[in-house]
Order: C-alpha cells, then sequence, then structure tokens
C-alpha cells in the first residue's frame, strides 16, 4: 500500500520533470515478477492459556525491518485494537486507490478512446 501510493506519486513527479508518461519511463523490463511466502506457526494446546497481554500494536503482522512499526504521529495506542484495525483498513483502501493510480497512469500510453489519438499522453494531456 505504501509502495504504491509513493509509486503514483513517483509516476506523476517524474512526469512532470521529464515530460515522458509512465511506460515511457518503465520500459518492458522494469516490471519483475515477485513471489510472496506465508508462514504460519502452530502453539501446543497442552496447558491452559495464560491471560492475553494488551493489545501491542508494534508487535502486529507488518512492522518489519527497516521502519518497523511506523507511526510518526502517534494515532495508534497500546490497547486500542480496534481503532488499530480501522486505522489499518484505512492504509489499505488508500493503497489500492494508489496502485489503480500507478496502473491507470501506465495504461494511458496504451489506452486511447476513439477520436482522442492526437491527445499528448500523460500530464501535458492536462
Amino acid at each position: 500500500g505504501r509502495m504504491a501510493m509513493f509509486a503514483a506519486l513517483g509516476i506523476v513527479a517524474a512526469d512532470l520533470l521529464t515530460g515522458k508518461d509512465g511506460m515511457q519511463q518503465l520500459g518492458f523490463g522494469a516490471i519483475p515478477e515477485r513471489t510472496s511466502k506465508i508462514v504460519l506457526r502452530a502453539t501446543g494446546a497442552d496447558a491452559a492459556p495464560p491471560p492475553p497481554p494488551p493489545f501491542q500494536p508494534s508487535k502486529q503482522l507488518g512492522a518489519v525491518a527497516p521502519l518497523g512499526f511506523f507511526d510518526p504521529a502517534g494515532f495508534t495506542k497500546v490497547g486500542d485494537e480496534s481503532g488499530f484495525r480501522n486505522l489499518r483498513a484505512a492504509e489499505i483502501k488508500h493503497g489500492r486507490v494508489a496502485m489503480m493510480a500507478a496502473v491507470g497512469a501506465v495504461v494511458q500510453h496504451y489506452a486511447k478512446l476513439p477520436g482522442f489519438e492526437g491527445v499528448p499522453s500523460g500530464l501535458p494531456a492536462a
């Protein structure tokens, strides 16, 4: 999500600075294939479970190097799981919109509506 937001911003900034649209900037070989792995951990059910610790936003999935848990404005509080889940859902939604914006910036190079073939691609068209 965050990378897509930066990608959309980067595509617009590069278009403004260079005058080239997204496909001219990226080229065909610039999009590598990515894979991901999901690791699940099993817990033993032999003993009675201890009481759960208070909710720790910094221990949630997604806090990874190099930034770790990233909340510079301090919106999330220890113990506020519902607020954390709400903010995470909003971040995912904004990331998806940014991903569509990044895809749209690249697609506009190829997709032209009938009658608009002569209109320039990218931000110069605006």
